[in-house]
């Protein structure tokens, strides 16, 4: 994953996108406002992830774009993975950002509330494959139909528009 600005690197093709939302428990107040800020959202406890995980990489990053200074954050308590952060938020234990893919599926099966950042671009993100060393058939035909699957569809393949547009 990386921003959807991020320079494309030698074999590498996007594949998807997706963006960041953040995650609350449910009926929290900040849902019912309108014209919410990442200032207002980052004034909250925050659930955030392990240093070796990739929503991590991906949130620094997002930080890094917008100049806030992680140091800053209100960090509550941090997770190894995505499904762990959302039952965190679930139990009230702060808010956090995931991908909107897992947080509509979150959402779906009422255990949080989704939070759009607004105007803030770099909140969309490419999601990308590399290409390695082809050693069979089969990963040089997976690998030619990606190329294909991203050339016809640029990034809006039909399968996550339907989780995230039903």
């Amino acid at each position: 994953t990386k921003p959807c600005n991020a320079k494309m690197r030698e074999g590498e093709i996007e594949i998807a996108k997706d963006r960041l939302v953040a995650v609350t428990p449910l009926g929290h107040r900040l849902v019912k406002k309108e014209n919410i800020t990442l200032r207002q959202i980052l004034h909250y406890p925050l659930i955030l992830y392990d240093l070796n995980c990739e929503v991590n990489n991906l949130l620094n990053e997002f930080f890094k774009l917008n100049e806030i200074n992680i140091e800053s954050l209100k960090i509550k308590i941090r997770m190894p993975d995505v499904p762990s952060s959302i039952t965190a938020v679930s139990e009230g234990l702060g808010l956090s950002f995931c991908p909107e893919i897992i947080a509509k599926k979150a959402k779906r099966a009422g255990l949080v509330d989704i939070i759009y950042i607004p105007n803030i671009e770099s909140a969309v993100y490419s999601i990308c494959a590399l290409k390695g060393e082809a050693t069979s058939n089969a990963i040089q035909e997976f690998w030619r139909h990606l190329t294909t699957i991203s050339k016809t569809f640029k990034g809006k393949l039909p399968c996550i528009l339907k989780i995230i547009y039903p």
